[in-house]
């Protein structure tokens, strides 16, 4: 797979394209983790009858 080639002052384009895919990473996992966290939050609530609103 060929990177496009990016022209950065004083940095590189490997460097540049290696800090945009850590940070990429970042956000995608704590997406996936917010989500399962959520959804085990539901269940709980659920299963405690925490709100009136919430039918099991």
């Amino acid at each position: 797979m060929n990177y496009p080639l990016w022209v950065v002052p004083y940095l590189g384009g490997t460097w540049m394209i290696g800090i945009i895919s850590i940070i990429h990473v970042h956000m995608s996992h704590f997406s996936v983790g917010g989500g399962i966290f959520l959804a085990l939050a539901e269940e709980l609530a659920c299963a405690l009858r925490l709100f009136s609103f919430v039918t099991a």
